[in-house]
């Protein structure tokens, strides 16, 4: 799942505590905050500091967190934890406690909070996500994973392909939140994949085993969708309709130029290439209807060795 909570909840609420944490108990409710990643709604946060106490107690909660453009949705969001006063005056705040989001499971959320910016951890057994948010960088956020479950992004992926359900593998790289032209959201991220599966609902693809590596970009300007994606396939197997590829280990360079106008229209690839070395080369176009059904399709096909093909 992309936590884009982490950016919100920390990078928003808590820096206007910091000066104001000598205060016996500090508590503040905000309506709405607004911002290019997602909106949060009926925010509460209490703060409560014994007197000549090293650390405080502070809780937060989120009635409901929207990020519309990466289709993700929380309620009931609660966060608690011992705020602890560094020793040294130019060190950094510690806060870390439990993360729930409703009747969901609970993760470890840790936060540390200095001059310079604000870091957080996100951790779930082994996976791990690194949040990094400096205000005089030119990127919101920087965002490190470390063996995040595939199904952690299936509202992401959802967005795109809704036929899609995503099974086994992880994730790890990194992401790049920033702000686009007109105060839209920009994300850039280098991804790896591994052991991945997916499978659509009707069974008419599935893939597991996948290996990849991808670089991915996305922008949103003036409600329109565009995805830039630049990677290589190193392994696995993909199932269309009665087609099976078996992908060799070796890799197999990928290219896709989508666009989406929006909201109520389908997907439309601009540009679209593959590159099996002398075995198969695809390149080509093709638009798809709002249910991820194919409706047209330009492609070029060529294979300069052609007896390798059955064995894919």
């Amino acid at each position: 799942m992309m936590r884009c909570i982490l950016l919100l909840m920390l990078g928003v609420v808590l820096p206007a505590w910091a000066p104001q944490v000598q205060a016996r108990v500090l508590e503040a409710r905000i309506a709405r905050i607004d911002s290019p990643v997602a909106d949060l709604h009926g925010v509460s946060a209490r703060l409560e500091w014994p007197a000549q106490s090293a650390q405080g107690r502070l809780q937060l909660s989120v009635d409901r967190l929207v990020a519309e453009d990466l289709g993700y949705a929380f309620r009931d969001l609660t966060w608690e934890c011992p705020l602890q006063r560094p020793v040294d005056p130019q060190g950094s705040w510690h806060c870390e406690g439990a993360l729930r989001a409703g009747a969901g499971p609970q993760m470890r959320l840790a936060l540390d909070l200095e001059a310079a910016g604000i870091t957080a951890a996100l951790t779930d057994g082994g996976s791990r996500i690194h949040v990094a948010h400096d205000p005089d960088a030119a990127d919101l956020a920087r965002i490190e994973l470390t063996r995040v479950p595939l199904a952690w992004t299936q509202a992401l992926v959802t967005q795109a392909w809704s036929a899609a359900q995503l099974g086994a593998g992880s994730i790890d790289g990194t992401v790049r939140l920033g702000q686009a032209p007109g105060g839209t959201m920009a994300l850039d991220a280098q991804l790896s994949l591994a052991d991945g599966a997916f499978e659509t609902v009707d069974a008419s693809a599935a893939g597991e085993g996948l290996v990849a590596q991808m670089d991915i970009g996305y922008r949103s300007p003036g409600g329109r969708q565009l995805v830039n994606v630049q990677g290589v396939l190193g392994g696995g197997a993909l199932l269309f309709g009665n087609a099976f590829i078996d992908l060799p280990d070796t890799q197999v360079p990928l290219q896709v130029s989508a666009v989406r106008e929006t909201p109520a229209t389908g997907w439309r690839l601009d540009s679209f290439s593959w590159r099996d070395g002398s075995t198969l080369m695809a390149r080509g176009a093709a638009e798809f209807g709002v249910d991820a059904g194919l409706e047209s399709l330009d492609v070029e096909l060529v294979s300069a060795d052609a007896s390798q093909l059955p064995a894919r």
